[in-house]
């Protein structure tokens, strides 16, 4: 069997577990920001109630121009 000795002075192990801590944290931070800047962005609220939403205001004809009216009032989601 082969054996191999390496000899490292300990302030180079602390300097390494350091900059390996800070890549991590400043790595951790980058995708949190990407991740957040590409969440799904949800309309507001609209009035109506939980669980059914606003189901119930739902015109019974023309629903094509009562949908354009609340994506243009609400937005894209």
């Amino acid at each position: 069997m082969f054996s191999v000795s390496v000899s490292v002075e300990p302030g180079t192990v602390v300097v390494a577990v350091v900059v390996t801590a800070v890549a991590l944290v400043i790595a951790t931070q980058i995708y949190e920001r990407i991740r957040r800047d590409q969440k799904y962005k949800f309309p507001g609220r609209i009035p109506g109630i939980p669980i059914f939403g606003n189901s119930f205001q739902i015109p019974a004809i023309q629903q094509g121009p009562w949908a354009k009216e609340k994506a243009e009032k609400y937005g894209e989601m």
